[in-house]
């Protein structure tokens, strides 16, 4: 071949660079029809440096180098008649940040060169006419000589030096010095073009593309850093879904410790880091981009706002992304905000990155710190919501909005209620058609027990009655304050026909049903709405408690096992411990098993509290579901998942009479009143006579009384334990004496003159040691001498009710002899706890002993020593007269078990009388259960029995059938259930 083995060093100036060069030189022999020309090309590469060189010999073999392409080796061809020579290159490439590396990518699209065999200048064809030549294309890969190393490469290497070191520096954000080291291989490049050590056409094509850099970094240097973050972010977003089935992360933080947890080595690391930080980003967060976890195709998921009037985004399309750069004006902006309030509708939490792309595109947006506000207290971030708030009526004080959204923060404040009023009146001031704000007032007042909230809930619905929910807080306030249960029925109905998709209505219509008793209409409500849609499980527990009410025993398990099938795990295990209702060994037992062991011991925990074996739903189990589902219900509000309220619910069931400080119960039944007097006698001795306990407790709250005249003196029963007090001491003992003074009170919110204090800032530890220590401190405290009678707790009676803090009393006459347990809210937050003690230092003694006995804590305590669980099982059936007697046990006769035989006797008089067949009939169904308490296991057998004798039997004494237990006659609907424990031996050993 022509040429083969040819080498031409160049200059020994270059000699040097030898070592670290490598040549490809590539022979492609491509015969010309004219004049037998051959044509092949000569390959140098180094790192990101490469050219290819185009050679040519005649017929005569003379050797000529045509020229230089930068980039590695393309294609070459002739055309068909042979006389015009074309090629097609192949890019230099240089490195872009990709996922956690970088990745070569060209530099200049790829071209298409006629290359001139008389010479060194190329052109390049134009597409209609390159299209109507028939090209022979040869890849240039097979080796072939050339003239060695020259400086042509040099050049094309020190160029490709400079590019990557201004790439550099544009990732470190020095983009000054990336625009002048782009500068400078553009010129680098143009001195090879002009030079002739490249042809001098695809050469410049690179010093235009470095030249174009050279600007960018001058302009928009952050912008371009903040597009090849994003674009990578993205490769990690797909590959952290790859491996997630398809889930995104919810932050960008999860994404960072994900790529982590692989391992990466220090290059990598610090790529990470800089990923996430926006060169425009001026407080320098440690991810600064924006992120939404939830968004569909062709939404921004990854967004950077700190580009003045530019967005840059992540935007989704198919299973990947494209970085987008637009332009952000007021209509991007508004478009922007739409969308963030969309969001904020359905996924609050989502749409915060998005308002706060506006506020940070918008600063001085109102509308936009506004929604941002509502999606940050929608998130369960106040405070933030609280800035973003008072940020927005800064800009705009008449942003009614803004107020409305003040107001919902001050409102989860125990003791800035009334300042949350003010500021949805401030919304109103500005736009007197704000139905939420106006709403917003009524429901607050309704919740401080307002008698004038009831008006302003009507209010609302005159102003629109489409206002859906004003008919549900109206329909509550007849339910709970006037136990109206009809008309509160009909506004939940309104609700329901405004808002037909919402279960919230048909729960609460359900709800009101179930207070009023009235089961069929709640089933008759629910049944088909649970058929046509499985999902609401809500309504189930609803639905099962009207079927337990009705006896529908089956239907009602049924319906609370989905219920809870739906449920949570968390929720689940609240519905099925059964420790609140153990005795102390059953607890710990139960607290020390392990999984197996705990779930062997609830079943036969359940199997011993049913009250009807013979059947195959647990009646009691059904109660203690219907108990946690109202406690969850009614005393959540201030502790979760219950305050102590819903312990002793659970516990005991629902009392036989409550009354509460917003709603008196006046109406006592003669057992409840009897259990109140005894009390009041025990605790109170002779001061009870002079005491009316008609709606309040009978234990002493925290009252204001000691400020008001005509208070009852609840020391007079014991008078005489105060003539021990000694009534000379000193000024100064009796200063010394006292365990606080008048200032540290105020401080610390204890007076022993009054009591605590209507704003009470004792810590919860404070309080829980104050409730204890509340005997040792009093005691000491004696020495006062002051007989005055006006202590800070006090009987709350129907007559005078001054009590400083919400209470609710609650008597249960069955359970332990009777017994009254007084709740109170400390704190104002809506968390009941027991009663504390009464703290004041003029109590006697032997009254201080009988409130620490009769203290709630310890009457509750002590009840549940003696009844950890009280159930009565409904009272349906008149009970049927029968006898019974068991058989002894013993094995049959192959050892392999025992025989139990029950004898009954039931009486004549059940049957009925047939006077056309002179003859009396008796239909009995009998139902004989066996349990086995070790393991829980209940062994059942179930059938009818006719008897039939002749004549009229029914007036004879005695009567008798055999092999029945269990009686439930279905002709008098009498019945009755007995259970009795004995030992079966069993021949096999279990």
């Amino acid at each position: 071949m022509p040429g083969s083995g040819r080498t031409n060093l160049g200059p020994i100036a270059w000699r040097v660079f030898t070592a670290c060069w490598f040549m490809v030189g590539i022979a492609l022999p491509v015969q010309a029809e004219a004049d037998n020309r051959r044509i092949w090309t000569a390959s140098y590469e180094n790192g990101q440096a490469a050219l290819t060189e185009v050679w040519s010999a005649n017929a005569a073999g003379i050797e000529r180098r045509l020229g230089a392409f930068p980039g590695p080796p393309g294609e070459l061809g002739w055309s068909e008649d042979g006389r015009r020579l074309f090629y097609r290159d192949r890019p230099l490439r240089d490195f872009r940040l990709s996922g956690l590396g970088q990745a070569a990518v060209p530099m200049v699209e790829s071209h298409v060169w006629e290359v001139m065999v008389n010479g060194t200048v190329v052109r390049r064809p134009g597409e209609v006419e390159l299209g109507h030549l028939d090209v022979a294309w040869v890849s240039a890969r097979n080796g072939g000589p050339g003239n060695g190393p020259n400086r042509s490469l040099s050049g094309v290497e020190r160029a490709m030096m400079t590019v990557k070191l201004a790439y550099g520096s544009l990732r470190q954000w020095d983009f000054r010095q990336a625009q002048r080291l782009y500068r400078n291989a553009a010129q680098q490049f143009e001195a090879l073009a002009r030079d002739r050590l490249l042809y001098s056409k695809p050469a410049m094509a690179y010093a235009k593309l470095l030249a174009h850099r050279s600007r960018r970094a001058a302009s928009e240097g952050a912008r371009w850093v903040g597009r090849e973050n994003l674009s990578a972010i993205g490769e990690l977003i797909r590959e952290y879904r790859r491996h997630h089935n398809g889930n995104s992360p919810v932050n960008l933080q999860v994404l960072v410790a994900s790529a982590r947890a692989g391992g990466l080595d220090d290059a990598e690391e610090r790529i990470l880091k800089q990923m996430f930080k926006s060169p425009e980003d001026r407080k320098k967060r440690p991810i600064s981009y924006f992120y939404r976890s939830v968004a569909i195709d062709g939404e921004a998921m990854v967004i950077s706002p700190y580009h003045r009037g530019r967005l840059l985004e992540l935007v989704r399309q198919g299973d990947g992304f494209k970085v987008v750069d637009r332009s952000a004006g007021k209509a991007q902006v508004d478009s922007l905000l739409d969308v963030g309030s969309r969001v904020l509708a359905s996924a609050p939490a989502a749409s915060v990155p998005v308002l706060q792309v506006v506020t940070l595109m918008a600063p001085k947006s109102a509308r936009g710190h506004s929604r941002l506000g509502y999606a940050y207290l929608k998130s369960g971030n106040p405070d933030a919501a609280l800035r973003s708030f008072e940020r927005a009526v800064r800009l705009d004080h008449r942003l009614s909005e803004a107020y409305n959204g003040l107001g919902l923060v001050y409102e989860k404040r125990p003791k800035a209620r009334y300042d949350a009023i003010r500021f949805y009146t401030r919304a109103l001031q500005y736009n007197r058609d704000y139905l939420e704000a106006r709403f917003n007032i009524a429901r607050l007042r309704r919740s401080l027990k307002e008698h004038d909230a009831k008006y302003d809930i009507e209010k609302v619905i005159d102003i629109d009655p489409t206002y859906a929910p004003a008919y549900l807080l109206l329909g509550e306030w007849y339910e709970v304050h006037e136990e109206d249960f009809e008309r509160a029925a009909l506004l939940y109905a309104r609700y329901m026909t405004l808002k037909p998709d919402d279960p919230e209505g048909r729960k609460r219509l359900a709800a009101v049903y179930l207070r009023s008793r009235n089961y069929e209409r709640i089933v008759d409500l629910l049944t088909d709405y649970v058929r046509e849609n499985p999902d609401e499980t809500g309504v189930m527990a609803v639905l099962a408690q009207a079927c337990v009410q009705l006896g529908r025993l089956e239907w009602a398990d049924r319906y609370f096992n989905e219920y809870l099938h739906a449920a949570t795990p968390y929720e689940q295990a609240l519905y099925r411990d059964p420790a609140l209702l153990m005795s102390p060994e059953e607890r710990e037992a139960y607290e020390l098993a392990d999984d197996s062991a705990r779930v062997a011991l609830v079943k036969r925990f359940w199997t011993a509290h049913d009250p009807d074996l013979t059947t195959s739903i647990n009646e009691r189990l059904l109660e203690h579901y219907r108990r946690v589902w109202y406690a969850l219900g009614a005393y959540s509000k201030g502790k979760q998942p219950w305050d102590r309220r819903g312990e002793v619910y659970i516990r005991f069931g629902e009392p036989d009479y409550r009354s509460t400080s917003d709603m008196k119960n006046y109406n006592q039944s003669l057992k409840v009143q009897r259990v109140r007097e005894r009390i009041a006698r025990q605790m109170y001795g002779q001061a009870a006579l002079q005491m009316t306990f008609m709606g309040g407790p009978v234990y002493a709250v925290r009252s204001l009384k000691s400020n008001l005249s005509g208070g009852a003196n609840l020391g007079d029963g014991f008078a005489a334990d105060r003539q021990g007090v000694d009534l000379s001491i000193t000024a100064r003992n009796t200063e010394a004496a006292r365990v606080v003074t008048g200032n540290q009170a105020q401080r610390t919110g204890i007076t022993f003159e009054s009591g605590i204090t209507a704003d009470n800032e004792v810590s919860d530890a404070s309080l829980e040691l104050l409730r204890f220590e509340n005997v040792q401190m009093n005691q000491g405290a004696l020495a006062v001498g002051d007989t005055r009678n006006d202590f800070a707790f006090k009987a709350v009676s129907s007559q005078d009710d001054a009590s400083m803090v919400p209470w609710e009393v609650w008597v249960y006459t069955d359970v332990n002899g009777g017994i009254e347990i007084t709740f109170t809210d400390e704190h104002m937050r809506g968390e009941f706890d027991y009663a504390p003690p009464p703290m004041d230092v003029r109590i006697p003694l032997q009254q201080l002993a009988r409130f620490n006995q009769f203290n709630p804590r310890s009457v509750a305590k002590q009840a549940a020593l003696v009844t950890p669980d009280y159930y009565k099982p409904p009272e349906n059936k008149l009970p049927l007269e029968f006898f019974y007697d068991l058989a002894n046990f013993r094995e049959n006769e192959r050892g392999a078990g025992s025989i139990l035989e029950v004898y009954f006797g039931a009486p004549y008089r059940l049957g009925k009388y047939l006077r056309d067949n002179d003859e009396t009939e008796m239909f009995l169904e009998r139902s004989v259960a066996l349990n086995n308490p070790r393991t829980g296991a209940v062994y059942r057998r179930q059938g009818n029995l006719v008897f039939r004798g002749g004549g009229d039997l029914t007036g004879m004494r005695g009567g008798f059938v055999p092999d029945l237990m269990g009686l439930d006659d279905g002709g008098t609907g009498q019945g009755q259930v007995v259970r009795k424990a004995g030992p079966v031996p069993s021949g096999s050993g279990d």
